[in-house]
């Protein structure tokens, strides 16, 4: 099978008997669940589940999903982490319900620190993961004179230059 397969397999014998299996993510040791397949039969494998990780993290993409469901803290593993100016307390996961895209809100630093518990995603969730808003630091004020001319005394040097030069050019 392809990484695009899901674990769940449907088999359709030519009498109308339907047979669904749950694989498990390795093969060769899942010896209970052979189905015999005879000539005619349908087999149907579902395709495996994505989630997205966006935003203000180092790799955002889609994932495919190994079983039905996957963590917050997963998902943000795959993505190769946070980086500095992540808002880790603004993390939503959006979900799309019958209803319209529901937003769940994740304080992903307690759920670092273990303080709060991790989150479930499914298939088609994204996890958006908002940028830090910068911080402004105060200006400072100028306590010392610039040690350059201001512009406009630059440009009276400039044409005082161009005057000399013309003059000189000029007397030979």
């Amino acid at each position: 099978m392809t990484d695009k397969a899901g674990r769940t397999v449907t088999i359709e014998h030519r009498g109308g008997e339907k047979v669904e299996l749950q694989l498990s993510s390795n093969l060769t040791e899942d010896t209970q669940n052979n189905v015999d397949v005879f000539p005619g039969d349908t087999i149907i494998v579902s395709r495996a589940g994505i989630v997205y990780v966006v935003g203000d993290v180092q790799h955002p993409s889609g994932f495919m999903m190994e079983d039905s469901a996957i963590s917050v803290l997963k998902a943000l593993a795959l993505a190769g982490g946070s980086t500095r100016t992540s808002a880790l307390n603004k993390t939503k996961i959006l979900r799309q319900t019958p209803t319209g895209i529901q937003e769940i809100p994740v304080d992903l630093k307690k759920v670092l620190y273990a303080k709060a518990p991790d989150v479930a995603m499914v298939k088609g969730d994204v996890l958006f993961i908002r940028e830090a808003a910068p911080r402004l630091r105060p200006i400072a004020r100028r306590t010392q004179r610039c040690r350059y001319p201001p512009p406009w005394r630059w440009l009276r040097l400039i044409l005082r230059v161009r005057v000399l030069r013309a003059r000189a050019l000029g007397a030979r």
